[in-house]
């Protein structure tokens, strides 16, 4: 039982892993080109949010479960 949970554990921390990089990835994509946009709006605070790795992620959670 213990080697079961022990490799349990290892794929679910890899999962996991392999998750949160494909959420930072299309956040960033994501988190870019909004930035371009709101920064040719005016706004010269938009060129940090690109930055924000709580933005950067909730905007890939987002493209994620869209998908």
């Amino acid at each position: 039982m213990k080697t079961v949970v022990a490799i349990l554990d290892k794929l679910l921390g890899t999962l996991e892993e392999d998750y949160l990089k494909r959420v930072e990835r299309l956040g960033r994509e994501i988190a870019e080109k909004i930035c371009e946009i709101a920064v040719g709006w005016g706004n010269p605070y938009a060129s940090i949010w690109k930055y924000d790795l709580s933005f950067i992620r909730f905007l890939g959670v987002n493209a994620v479960s869209r998908e």
